[in-house]
């Protein structure tokens, strides 16, 4: 019998082919690192997230963006820890410990940085959202994301103490 071929064989070609479909980093995993990784974690997750959109090139303005308010939590954090006295004035009696600003802008940061890189991919995150309805769980990333903002802000307190001496 030659009759037509059945209709799930005719898309098994065109399928096979398809390249797999990444998931994206969910908004809520990358906020929680950004959060507490500061904005290198926010730049390293949502780039991620950028690459999978294959939009990576395309947002090189708000990358740059997140990394100037990266640096400049790198840069706050080193001037505090090795010259706390510059900002001894403009502080409250109660929270002239330079530890505390820094961590408390690094928080700062890592929010807006994430929250500048959200609102570019806002409509891909929620598109995903609704037609997948899945991320990928973050554990990985969020490790790679954490441990590379800790080693940068290591080596920043190393330096900010040799400075001091």
């Amino acid at each position: 019998m030659n009759g037509p071929p059945p209709p799930a064989s005719l898309l098994t070609p065109s399928l096979a082919g398809a390249p797999a479909h990444q998931l994206l980093l969910s908004p809520r995993a990358t906020f929680l690192t950004s959060f507490f990784g500061g904005p290198i974690a926010a730049l390293i997750l949502m780039g991620i997230n950028l690459q999978r959109l294959g939009r990576l090139k395309r947002e090189t303005a708000a990358l740059v963006v997140g990394g100037v308010l990266a640096l400049g939590a790198l840069v706050f954090g080193w001037v505090m820890l090795a010259q706390p006295e510059l900002l001894g004035s403009l502080a409250p009696e109660g929270a002239r410990r330079g530890g505390s600003w820094v961590r408390r802008l690094n928080n700062l940061l890592g929010v807006m940085t994430w929250g500048l890189l959200y609102l570019r991919m806002r409509v891909d995150l929620r598109a995903a959202e609704l037609s997948r309805g899945e991320f990928e769980k973050p554990w990985k990333w969020a490790g790679i994301a954490m441990g590379s903002s800790m080693v940068l802000h290591m080596m920043v307190n190393m330096a900010a103490a040799y400075s001091t001496l």
